[in-house]
């Protein structure tokens, strides 16, 4: 199945493992007022509160039809006043109404949006101060359950699926990849070459190391097995 994104109010939680944040819970999506079950990660979840969930419909086997959570985030204001009473909440000590105004006049009512995307536009708020930035910053990101992991996998360029398919399967997923950024490729069912390649970059892999030259040779052996149905290869074959 595509992946799609809904809305959907958190009726009630299921099941919740916080450990890892894995969560089954009962969503009401108010654009066609039917509920619907998901399940995946969602940090600190709430009832009541209004998500953006980006995921897959799939059928599980014991419990049926549910909508698998690839990300998940609380849902932000989207109209000026109510960004204004957002932003001046408990939620950005410091910044205040007056200072909230400024920013929704100066970014426009899809300030909250272009800031958690990229941070830096908040420069372009006269008079803000870069303490100021940063509360903004922060707020939002614990706000929508943005975890640091998300963050930095994001900045790398890492798309969403394959960033939930790291967490499902590493409990320290930056670890992990500060040891070896190929580790993923053979240990993760789905996690390809090319994105370990991106994450090798990330890191400043220098272009001879020698855990590009397996996850070469890994992807090459893999490849020729799967086209000629063999596992016997040969040396001149894997260069090919």
């Amino acid at each position: 199945m595509p992946e799609e994104t809904r809305t959907g109010r958190l009726e009630h939680i299921i099941f919740q493992n916080e450990a890892n944040s894995y969560v089954v819970a009962s969503f009401y999506d108010e654009s066609d007022r039917h509920s619907f079950t998901g399940a995946g990660r969602l940090a600190d979840p709430e009832e009541e509160q209004v998500y953006e969930l980006t995921g897959e419909e799939v059928h599980h086997p014991r419990f049926g039809r549910q909508f698998r959570i690839l990300t998940g985030r609380r849902k932000l204001p989207d109209e000026s006043e109510a960004i204004i009473r957002f932003l001046a909440g408990k939620a950005f000590p410091g910044i205040g109404t007056a200072t909230a105004r400024i920013v929704v006049d100066t970014l426009g009512e899809d300030c909250l949006e272009m800031i958690r995307r990229d941070a830096s536009i908040l420069q372009r708020v006269p008079g803000l101060s870069k303490a100021r930035q940063e509360i903004l910053v922060q707020g939002l990101r614990d706000y929508a359950g943005d975890s640091e992991t998300y963050i930095k996998l994001l900045e790398w360029g890492v798309a969403p699926r394959q960033i939930a398919l790291l967490q499902d399967h590493y409990q320290d997923v930056l670890k992990v990849l500060d040891e070896n950024p190929f580790r993923p490729l053979y240990e993760v069912n789905g996690f390809g070459y090319q994105s370990a390649l991106k994450l090798a970059d990330a890191l400043n892999l220098r272009e001879d190391d020698l855990r590009r030259l397996d996850g070469l040779l890994f992807r090459n052996a893999r490849e020729l097995s799967m086209k000629t149905g063999s596992t016997w290869l040969s040396m001149a074959r894997m260069w090919d």
